[in-house]
């Protein structure tokens, strides 16, 4: 039943973005895709896709390869109804970046490469696969039924070695999300992507992870009357994190109550500004440090 309703719901925003022959081929690929008992390849969604072969196998490939149709328009088919529906006017749309893996064999796909695969990768161990490197730009809503928020995907962009990195993919894609939603203001939420906040990205709030031993910087001081030479673009070099938060005095950490996936806990935070400069440049970030309060003595 919900794979019908998905399947309708998708159809149903779909059908401009394509031609009349394009739009029943990409129904019969959105059918058998639902349905498929293996491996999802053209080959294996065919059976279900196309029982009654009404449709040469060749016809189905190049659906994807040289098609009357554009990614982009269909993204934004499908991102821009989602996100009206499951984030209200007047708040923020809240966005998750991150790259996957999706495994596939042969000789002769297109654009893949060996990658770390993020995945069943450890600490300890890295782990390498053969695939496509995919960014997800996704949103994240809360479904009725759920506790856990559910992060769906509004835009994708493949990694190519020796193309745009993913910081630009993501910046490309935001750029795109944002142009078909001029009046809503986003919060993106990744990894390893600090070094989108310097890029300037329209109405973006953007919230990533730093090392533990990231070199920060002191706000430069202001100018002095009659003072010479080149501004100064930074301050003076401050501590580690871990210095910080030993020399930081109680009445400096401020007790929160955070979602960590299916429980709330409590959490002591600690936040200064200052600049990352080897990553961000000059823009002023404001640094926040976590803290157990269980574990802080």
């Amino acid at each position: 039943m919900e794979g019908a309703l998905l399947r309708q719901s998708l159809l149903a925003v779909s059908v401009a973005v394509f031609t009349r022959p394009s739009f029943e081929l990409f129904r019969q690929i959105a059918t058998g895709w639902i349905l498929c008992p293996g491996r999802r390849t053209i080959t294996g969604m065919l059976p279900t896709a196309d029982p009654e072969g009404k449709h040469p196998h060749d016809a189905f490939h190049r659906f994807f390869r040289d098609g009357a149709w554009k990614t982009p328009d269909f993204w934004r088919r499908q991102s821009v109804p989602l996100i009206e529906q499951h984030c209200p006017v007047g708040t923020a749309v809240h966005l998750l970046v991150d790259d996957s893996i999706v495994h596939k064999s042969g000789r002769h796909v297109e654009d893949a490469g060996i990658f770390r695969d993020p995945v069943r990768s450890t600490v300890r161990k890295i782990v390498y696969a053969f695939g496509l490197n995919v960014v997800l730009l996704c949103v994240c809503v809360r479904v009725p039924g759920r506790d856990q928020p559910v992060a769906l995907p509004v835009h994708a962009r493949v990694y190519v070695k020796g193309g745009p990195s993913h910081v630009m993919l993501t910046a490309l894609m935001v750029q795109e999300l944002a142009g078909w939603l001029p009046d809503r203001h986003f919060r993106l939420v990744g990894g390893a992507y600090a070094s989108l906040a310097k890029l300037g990205l329209p109405r973006t709030i953007v919230t990533s992870r730093q090392r533990r031993d990231a070199a920060l910087f002191d706000l430069p001081r202001a100018r002095r009357p009659g003072q010479r030479g080149r501004p100064p673009k930074k301050g003076q070099r401050l501590p580690s994190l871990e210095r910080i938060a030993a020399a930081a005095a109680p009445d400096e950490w401020h007790l929160a109550r955070v979602r960590l996936r299916d429980r709330t806990v409590d959490r002591l935070l600690l936040s200064r500004i200052a600049l990352w400069y080897q990553v961000t440049g000059d823009l002023p970030l404001r640094v926040v440090i976590v803290r157990d309060p269980l574990l802080s003595g």
